[in-house]
C-alpha cells in the first residue's frame, strides 16, 4: 500500500495516482504498517460520519426554513397562523421519512434478533425518498392553495378545493 505524500490517503500499490487528490505516486514507497492502515481507516470513518451529520443538519435547516417561510406567508396573508398550525402536522411524516435513520435501525434490529447485519435494499431507500417527496409536494400544494384564497374568505374544504 502506498501513502500519498500530499493528502496522506492510503492507495493500492498498483495505483499510479492518488484516488483522493490525483497526485502522481510513481516514486512513493510501499507501506506495510498495520497500525497506520487502521488509523487511516478510522480517520476515513470519522470523516464520513461528520459528512453525514453535516448533511442531516443542512437538511433540517432547509426543512425549517421552508416551514418558517410558510409560517410568515400565513401570518402576512391571514393575520394569524391558525391555518398554518392546522397543516403543519402533515410535515411530520415527511420529516421522519427524510431524516429517520432507517438503515441503522434495521441493522440494530437484525443484530438484536441474532441475524447477520445487513443494509436496507436500495429499492427500499429510493421508495422512502419518493414517499418523502410526495409528502412535501402535498404540503407545498396545500400551502399554495391556502394562500390563493381571497382576503376575507375563510379557508375550508369548499374554499380551498373548489
Amino acid at each position: 500500500m502506498k501513502i500519498c505524500p500530499v493528502c496522506q490517503a492510503p492507495n493500492k500499490d498498483s495505483n499510479a495516482s492518488c484516488l483522493d487528490c490525483g497526485h502522481f505516486l510513481g516514486g512513493t514507497p510501499s507501506v506495510d504498517d498495520q497500525a497506520y492502515l487502521e488509523s487511516q481507516l478510522n480517520r476515513a470513518a470519522r470523516k464520513g460520519a461528520r459528512r453525514k451529520l453535516l448533511l442531516i443538519l443542512l437538511g433540517i435547516a432547509a426543512y425549517a426554513a421552508v416551514q418558517l417561510f410558510f409560517l410568515y406567508l400565513h401570518q402576512s396573508t391571514f393575520g394569524h397562523i391558525g391555518f398554518w398550525f392546522r397543516q403543519v402536522w402533515l410535515s411530520i411524516p415527511a420529516a421522519l421519512i427524510f431524516f429517520f435513520p432507517y438503515d441503522g435501525c434495521y441493522s440494530r434490529i437484525l443484530r438484536v434478533m441474532g441475524k447477520p447485519e445487513k443494509h436496507l435494499p436500495e429499492y427500499v431507500r429510493i421508495g422512502l425518498v419518493i414517499l418523502g417527496v410526495v409528502f412535501l409536494f402535498f404540503i407545498i400544494q396545500h400551502n399554495y392553495q391556502m394562500l390563493n384564497i381571497l382576503p376575507g374568505q375563510t379557508p375550508g374544504v369548499n374554499g380551498i378545493y373548489s
